[in-house]
């Protein structure tokens, strides 16, 4: 459950960076110029988020038991 929830907020952030960093960069100010660092720093972050999350939900996967298979077969007869 922990690992969805991140990736879902993962997703968010990393969208809202994107697109802050998009801007930033249409952007030709001085003060748009000084924070595009922190802003690509927080898509990096968002990202590697994301990619953790999905790691981790991969990871937790409980493996299918041979029991299983066979259980279901004896139940069709």
């Amino acid at each position: 459950m922990l690992a969805k929830a991140s990736s879902l907020a993962g997703a968010i952030f990393a969208g809202f960076y994107a697109g802050l960093v998009g801007w930033l960069f249409l952007e030709r100010t001085r003060a748009a110029g000084n924070d595009i660092p922190a802003a690509t720093a927080g898509l990096a972050a968002s990202l590697a988020l994301v990619g953790a999350a999905l790691w981790l939900e991969r990871s937790c996967r409980v493996p299918k038991r041979p029991d299983d298979d066979n259980e279901s077969d004896t139940s069709d007869n």
